[in-house]
């Protein structure tokens, strides 16, 4: 009797064959990845302690989804009932639909309360506090917004916010002020959200989101883009789940997310027509988010293609 059938048999019923036979895979995969990097010291603790982040990583996810099926059930109920509420005052189920989204000058109660006067109000609140801030503190800053030296100092500070950073290492007072300002101001929104039942993991330095000028892309070919990105990359962080060999074949699909709009087919931009920039946060969410090595890949990648 080999290792998978005792596996099979000491599970009595509680996974499937299958299961455990995919479990055994990833372990000689996982293995064979420390073989391959040289890594081989202390081998067999090296497998075991991956395995576990991956196990403890899967409970994470499956109790997120967990809950954000409870809160998706919460929130469609309230929302039945608001449509309802109004649609007995008088609207018609299109028209309580789009109040919902862009709001309603009816006069229903409510009916202003809509997606956007949310998003507005939070905008308002996180951008507002931390322009306030600015004016406030060091107005002067302002004038420098405009300067690419300033604003790659500011993108490196940024950087920095994190266990074993170096705060203070572009020499710019100013800039590590900022950076400070603005890693504040998304850590408050990133709770504040998480309060009102997101779940928004902390990220070490994370210099905001990254954009893509879709024009620029299409100047160069899938692959060369998928060349020139791949060597600036944090490949742990950005590709925990994916085999090596898997990555250019992400990359590929992540170039043609970006410059199609998710659609996966031929757009407006691949036909020479404008389409606005997309953002990563926007156009991949949580799919696959690309965490760049360090502050001046990020800068490099921006430069480029950002």
């Amino acid at each position: 009797m080999n290792c998978i059938d005792l596996a099979i048999k000491a599970a009595k019923g509680k996974l499937t064959d299958q299961e455990i036979r995919d479990a055994f895979d990833r372990e000689q995969k996982i293995r064979a990845e420390f073989m391959d990097s040289g890594r081989t010291d202390n081998l067999d603790a090296r497998v075991a302690r991956k395995i576990a982040q991956e196990a403890m990583a899967k409970k994470i996810e499956q109790a997120r989804q967990k809950r954000a099926i409870a809160q998706n059930i919460i929130v469609r109920n309230r929302l039945n009932a608001r449509l309802a509420q109004w649609q007995a005052e008088g609207m018609s189920p299109v028209r309580a639909l789009l109040a919902s989204a862009e709001g309603s000058q009816m006069g229903i109660k409510g009916a202003r309360d809509s997606m956007d006067a949310r998003q507005a109000a939070f905008e308002s609140q996180y951008i507002g506090d931390t322009m306030a801030h600015i004016e406030r503190e060091k107005p002067h800053i302002f004038g420098l917004m405009t300067d690419n030296g300033f604003d790659n100092a500011v993108t490196d500070e940024l950087f920095q916010l994190r266990e074993g950073g170096t705060p203070g290492k572009t020499g710019n007072s100013d800039a590590q002020w900022l950076a400070k300002v603005l890693g504040a101001a998304m850590e408050f929104s990133r709770t504040d959200l998480n309060r009102m039942g997101a779940a928004i993991g902390r990220l070490d330095g994370y210099a905001g989101p990254q954009s893509h000028d879709d024009l620029a892309m299409l100047r160069v070919l899938r692959g060369e883009w998928t060349a020139e990105i791949k060597p600036l990359l944090d490949m742990d962080r950005s590709f925990p789940d994916a085999e090596p060999a898997e990555i250019d074949g992400i990359l590929s699909e992540i170039y043609d997310t970006i410059i199609t709009g998710g659609m996966g087919k031929d757009s407006a931009a691949l036909h020479g027509q404008r389409v606005s920039p997309s953002s990563m946060a926007t156009r991949l969410g949580l799919h696959r988010i690309l965490h760049f090595r360090d502050a001046e890949g990020a800068i490099a990648y921006r430069d480029k293609f950002g």
